[in-house]
C-alpha cells in the first residue's frame, strides 16, 4: 500500500468477514503528511475519527507542529 498526501493506493483492499486472518501489509509513506493505517471494525473506525483531529499524537508525530492548513 502506498500512501501519497491526497490518496492511496490500492484506493480500497478486501474487507474482511469476522473470523478472518488480516493479512500482511507493507505500506509506506511517500508524501509529506503524517498518515496513519488503521485495520478496525466500522464502529471502530468511527470511533476514531472522534477523536483524529489536531491531537497531541499527531503534534508529537510532526515534532509541535501540525498537517493541518
Amino acid at each position: 500500500m502506498t500512501m501519497e498526501d491526497s490518496y492511496f493506493e490500492p484506493e480500497t483492499i478486501k474487507r474482511l468477514k469476522a473470523g478472518e486472518t488480516v493479512p500482511s501489509y507493507h505500506v509506506k509513506n511517500k508524501g509529506e503528511l503524517v498518515h496513519e493505517f488503521n485495520i478496525g471494525t466500522a464502529a471502530m473506525h468511527a470511533e476514531h475519527q472522534k477523536g483524529n483531529g489536531d491531537d497531541d499524537g499527531a503534534r508529537r508525530a510532526l515534532g509541535g507542529r501540525s498537517d493541518k492548513p
